[in-house]
């Protein structure tokens, strides 16, 4: 990775792309703790109880154990990270431009309809269904809040001039090492 511009934007994606990972891993995570009777686990749904009501049955059962959150909640969490994985095929880094409202619209209907149905008790979607909702919803969000984190990200590189002025690491088109990064304008090596 080389500093200068468009590194903040790589950077950006890889947290976003690593905290998505992250995220659609732990539910997983906390059932195979429990399994193998580790402390941690009891942490992983405790955190996880905050944002999920972690109905048993409701949730996926993995190493005989439900997952720490729902089957929505899981699919929200798969879907952005499929959202995340696909983003960068479909629209590339660096771009700012949002999708339509209407396809955030669209693909909401899936979820907006079993909420709304098992709410007023007109049908109860199983595990898969909830799951297949959550994903549909949350499969579109990277393409809103990559956009605009890279926004933000590409501002603060113009206003500091696409500097690193933190120094840091780079890799050097010449070689294929590591140096330290060099304090002169971006292609002037």
């Amino acid at each position: 990775l080389k500093t200068g511009r468009g590194y903040g934007v790589r950077l950006l994606y890889l947290f976003f792309l690593a905290g998505a990972a992250l995220l659609a891993a732990a539910p997983f995570l906390a059932p195979w703790l429990a399994a193998h009777d580790q402390d941690p686990a009891d942490a992983l749904y405790g955190t996880f109880s905050h944002v999920c009501h972690q109905i048993p049955s409701r949730c996926l059962r993995v190493f005989g154990r439900p997952t720490a959150v729902c089957g929505r909640c899981l699919g929200v969490y798969l879907g952005i990270l499929a959202g995340a994985l696909a983003y960068p095929f479909l629209r590339g880094l660096g771009g700012t431009k949002l999708p339509e409202r209407r396809v955030f619209l669209a693909l909401s209907l899936p979820l907006a309809a079993d909420v709304l149905g098992n709410f007023f008790r007109l049908w109860n979607s199983g595990t898969w269904v909830r799951l297949a909702a959550g994903f549909s919803w949350s499969v579109v969000l990277p393409f809103f809040i990559l956009p605009a984190l890279t926004e933000i990200v590409l501002r603060l590189e113009k206003r500091r001039g696409g500097r690193n002025p933190g120094g840091g690491l780079h890799f050097s088109g010449r070689q294929n090492t590591i140096s330290p990064a060099k304090r002169t304008p971006h292609g002037a090596e």
